[in-house]
């Protein structure tokens, strides 16, 4: 089954910058490092069968994190929308995809899931529509070179 790589740490980061970016209550719970630890398990426990093979995939890994962390556990006092989302996004970065969608579009799917009318189907559904998922190629840094440096 594909892990999907993502450590407390790196949640407890994307947290903290979606709070700086988009503002709210930056408070983690009580149960914050448990319920992310629950939320990465119980996305690939899902994806597993879910997908209907031995090891799962990367989509629906995708889809049940975003799931995971925008509807089931909340880790945060706030932001577990945005969490879902960018945590969604890191994973397939990680898996070198990257999501393209209008934010109208995005935001409607992400408000579906945090009230209960989207599914990690529909999410699956909806990242799968043409064009949703695009290669990731990171950008490349150009190393400094002496002469650049004033």
């Amino acid at each position: 089954m594909p892990h999907p790589g993502i450590s407390i740490d790196e949640v407890k980061f994307i947290h903290r910058m979606a709070i700086e970016a988009f503002g709210g209550d930056p408070s983690e719970r009580a149960d914050t490092d448990d319920n992310i630890n629950a939320n990465i398990a119980g996305a690939e426990m899902s994806a597993y069968y879910r997908s209907g093979s031995q090891t799962g995939n990367v989509l629906h890994v995708a889809a049940e994190l975003f799931f995971n962390f925008a509807k089931k556990r909340h880790s945060f006092v706030d932001g577990n929308k945005r969490v879902g989302w960018s945590v969604m996004d890191h994973y397939f970065r990680k898996n070198g995809l990257q999501i393209i969608a209008i934010f109208d579009d995005a935001r409607s799917l992400a408000d579906g899931v945090a009230i209960g009318t989207n599914t990690p189907d529909d999410i699956i559904e909806w990242l799968a529509a043409n064009g949703r998922l695009v290669a990731y190629i990171p950008p490349v840094k150009e190393p400094l070179r002496d002469m650049d440096i004033g």
